[in-house]
Order: structure tokens, then C-alpha cells, then sequence
């Protein structure tokens, strides 16, 4: 690798080019959880909050050919960018992980009223959701071996952490795909609003072949699962949900429109439409 600086400029100059073979990130995880830290070397940004130093340049291109985590590898890692006048430009950051999918990101990060403002376009592809959601730890046993096979998302993710939206989503699935936004607003009670449409998607195909696997695991786990009323006490949302078609059991209905508000528990309709279902119309 290299590092260059001109210590005499004004503003500092640093340039950083590094590349490594190999990290091991469990390892170096391993680490951090075992060492001990001193209550005073606390990372909380204080009272003036999160900021960017105004009087440096600094560039990097940063490498790995190979990243161990969650015990597998992360193949060609690369995060390429700049900081310049308190914002730092992310032009590059990809990397190929398991399932024979690609991850790629490139946006900016500044300060605004003492916290992290972020813009970020984001872009995934796979040929194997189904080993991608493993490695995450995520139990896909139940859903059949050919679903959660092909995969591609894009989108973009702007805002703080407390308040953010994601625009521009365009997500597909096996044979199905989403489109549309989400805003998502933290707090004492979480704030959600949805408009996604959904061109198709047939449940019957994500299901256990006999039906059995998930009454099962159900009845195991359902004291240690928060209850889905408990769920909607904790959220407040606005949503505007469309789908072409979804089959359930055989049945298929075409043209649903769900359009409403949820708040303190109380869900409010404005429409409730299914253009089609079993040849009957509803509305």
C-alpha cells in the first residue's frame, strides 16, 4: 500500500491506497468483545453531537481479496472515496458475497444539526437469496428448495438515523417484484409510511409442500413470538399497498388496493379494493 500526506498544507492532505490478502473480521470482532474499555474513552459525540473535520482532505482506496465473516468469505472487497469540506464522498464500496451475489454502494455522508446525514444508492444481485439469508441467520427450512433462488434490489436511502426514507425501491424475487418507497421515522413509537406496488406473487409456492412445518413451529415458539397485536400498538403508519395478483391455497386475486392509516392500535381504511377474486368483484 501507500500513504502520502503533506503535513504543511492547509488544509491536511492525506492520501491512503492499501490493499490486504486477507482479514479475518471474526477475529478481529473476537478481539473487541474480550478487551476491556475505560468508562471515559466513550464514543458518544457529546453535546455538539457528530461532525466532520473542516481543515483535512483526506482520500482512500481501501482492498481485500478476501473477508472472513460469519465464517464465510467476502470475495474482492473495495471502498474507494474522499473527504473534502466536511463531506465525505463515497464513490465505490462493492464487495461479492456468499450465494454468488454482488453488493455495491456509493453516496455521501455530511453533518447537519449534530447528526450523520447520509444519501446512499444501493444495489444487490444474486443467484442464491436462499445461502445470502442463511449467512445473515436467517431460517429459510421452511420455505421449498427452487424458491429464494434469484434476486436484485436497488434503491435509494437518504435522510438521519432517526428519520430516513428509502426511494426508488426496485426489488425482485424469484418471479416477483416490488417497487415503491418507505419512510421510517424512530422514536417512542415507531412511524412508518408504505407505498409499494407488487406486480405478482403466488404464496402457495413458499409454503411447506403438506402444510404441516409451519403449525408446528408455530405451536413450539408462539409464547416466545410477540403477539401481532402487541406489534400494531408499537407503530403508527400511513400506507398505500397495491398488488396485480396474489394466489393463496389456489385462489388467485387480481387488482388489490389497501389504502389507509394505523394509529394506537386502530387501523383506518380509506379503500379496500380487489378488482378479481374466484370471478367475484370486491370493494
Amino acid at each position: 500500500g501507500r500513504l502520502s500526506a503533506n503535513l504543511g498544507a492547509e488544509p491536511l492532505d492525506i492520501d491512503l491506497n492499501l490493499r490486504v490478502a486477507r482479514v479475518d473480521l471474526d477475529g478481529l470482532l473476537a478481539l473487541s468483545e474480550t478487551a476491556t474499555t475505560d468508562p471515559g474513552d466513550s464514543l458518544d459525540p457529546g453535546e455538539g453531537g457528530f461532525s466532520l473535520p473542516s481543515e483535512m482532505n483526506f482520500s482512500f482506496d481501501l482492498s481485500s481479496e478476501v473477508l472472513i465473516y460469519r465464517g464465510q468469505i467476502v470475495r474482492q472487497l473495495r471502498l474507494g472515496g474522499a473527504l473534502a469540506d466536511s463531506l465525505v464522498t463515497l464513490a465505490q464500496f462493492q464487495a461479492q458475497v456468499p450465494g454468488g451475489s454482488d453488493f455495491s454502494a456509493n453516496g455521501t455522508l455530511q453533518a447537519v444539526e449534530g447528526k450523520p446525514q447520509f444519501s446512499v444508492n444501493l444495489e444487490f444481485a444474486s443467484d442464491n437469496l436462499r445461502s445470502v439469508l442463511s449467512w445473515m441467520g436467517v431460517s429459510t427450512g421452511e420455505v421449498p428448495a427452487d424458491r429464494l433462488r434469484r434476486s436484485l434490489l436497488t434503491l435509494h436511502l437518504e435522510g438521519v438515523p432517526d428519520s430516513f426514507s428509502a426511494t426508488d425501491i426496485d426489488m425482485q424475487v424469484d418471479v416477483s417484484r416490488v417497487t415503491g418507497g418507505i419512510a421510517v421515522v424512530t422514536g417512542p413509537r415507531l412511524g412508518l409510511g408504505a407505498g409499494l406496488t407488487l406486480d405478482k406473487l403466488d404464496l402457495d409456492a413458499y409454503l411447506p409442500a403438506d402444510g404441516s412445518a409451519h403449525d408446528s413451529a408455530g405451536s413450539s415458539s408462539s409464547e416466545e413470538r410477540p403477539s401481532p397485536l402487541a406489534l400494531l400498538e408499537a407503530v403508527d403508519a400511513n400506507f398505500d399497498l397495491r398488488a396485480q395478483q396474489i394466489t393463496y391455497r389456489g385462489k388467485t386475486a387480481e387488482q388489490l388496493h389497501l389504502d389507509g392509516t394505523l394509529a394506537a392500535g386502530e387501523v383506518t381504511l380509506r379503500r379496500a379494493f380487489v378488482g378479481k377474486v374466484a370471478n367475484a368483484r370486491l370493494e
